[in-house]
């Protein structure tokens, strides 16, 4: 196994960790941060695959811009502790072991043999190769996540007013 999958697969468990720090936190900031280390991971794995405009779009974009939206939505929102430990024990329940097992799929995926997955093409991972796909292919599901973006923040400024009524 040469340096190249011995990284990937470190950075892959260390994702796995990561988004397991995040499930596991019982503190708003604390599992953000989690999934700002995940974000950041995920960024070198896809610099490791030879895709640097994707690496660079996942840390300006998702580590940047997306997760300042969340802290500050973390920060907007003020949940009291016991309430989100009631939220996030019932999420735990299930996501735990989602993850545990999809975990134990890939390690025995791995155990398996992999196969050589051969040389990308040359377009592989440039700027016009991705908008393109991007905006023919997929323009409803991105469109769509710039709604559900808006309105998540829409819906955080509603419950932040009611909450300041209510005081």
């Amino acid at each position: 196994m040469d340096t190249l999958n011995v990284s990937f697969y470190v950075l892959g468990a260390l994702a796995v960790l990561g988004a397991l720090s995040m499930l596991l936190s019982r503190q708003p900031m604390r599992a953000a941060v989690s999934l700002l280390f995940v974000m950041l991971v995920l960024s070198g794995m896809y610099a490791l695959l030879s895709a640097p405009f994707m690496a660079v779009l996942q840390l300006i974009i998702y580590a940047g811009a997306i997760m300042t939206l969340i802290i500050f939505i973390v920060t907007l929102v003020d949940v009291k502790g016991d309430d989100l430990h009631k939220v996030f024990s019932q999420i735990t329940l299930f996501a735990v072991p989602a993850v545990l097992g999809l975990s134990v799929l890939i390690i025995l995926h791995i155990m398996q043999g992999i196969p050589a997955a051969g040389q990308p093409p040359a377009e592989f991972g440039s700027v016009k190769n991705f908008t393109r796909i991007l905006l023919s292919q997929y323009a409803l599901q991105f469109e769509l996540a710039s709604v559900l973006l808006l309105v998540g923040i829409v819906g955080i400024s509603a419950l932040r007013g009611k909450k300041e009524e209510s005081k």
